[in-house]
């Protein structure tokens, strides 16, 4: 029975390592960024793009790309131990494998942050860089602006405040409020 738990333990982790990639490619993401842009545009609506923070501490005696080499060495090396079934040994592998997971969604991560902002800057979109705000504030308050240490992704309370600030500084000094306000009195009159 420890084999068979061990041969299911395998199959999860090798499921999850299989499963953790990118839904669109680079070229797609931009592609669906220059897409929102034309139907805005089309429709008369203002667009803000925010780059939203990746808080994915990775170890600095390990470069990014020697990272993602490694997880795919633990992965090829779990196949090979779950061919010849021994499960346990293909279920440290896949743990391996997934632990370095990190690394391809930090670079992917970043990729995905700066088509964003050149897509931006080639339509005259303003940006509100949550990225560099949250890094600016860590430096001088080092707090966690992050859910917690298992979601490295999604800002706490704190954190939202922050991107919420400069979500109005970034309405206001584009003057979002106004061409509204004006575009209201111009449809109903003072």
């Amino acid at each position: 029975m420890i084999g068979k738990n061990k041969q299911i333990s395998a199959a999860i982790y090798k499921n999850q390592y299989e499963n953790s990639t990118i839904r669109v490619t680079a070229e797609e993401y931009k592609n669906n960024l220059e897409y929102f842009i034309t139907i805005c545009r089309a429709e008369k609506i203002k667009l803000i793009f925010i780059v939203m923070p990746i808080n994915l501490d990775l170890p600095d005696s390990i470069s990014p790309d020697k990272g993602i080499i490694l997880g795919d060495e633990y992965y090829q090396r779990a196949k090979e131990h779950e061919n010849i079934k021994n499960y346990k040994q293909a279920e440290i592998f896949y743990k391996k494998a997934l632990d370095y997971q990190v690394f391809i969604c930090k670079k992917n991560g970043i990729l995905f942050q700066n088509i964003m902002v050149q897509v931006a800057q080639e339509n005259n979109i303003p940006v509100v860089n949550a990225q560099a705000l949250f890094y600016n504030q860590q430096k001088i308050n080092p707090v966690d602006f992050f859910n917690g240490s298992n979601d490295a992704i999604h800002p706490n309370p704190q954190g939202h405040m922050i991107i919420a600030n400069a979500l109005k500084e970034c309405i206001v000094g584009n003057e979002f409020i106004a061409a509204r306000q004006q575009n209201i009195e111009s449809r109903y009159g003072d």
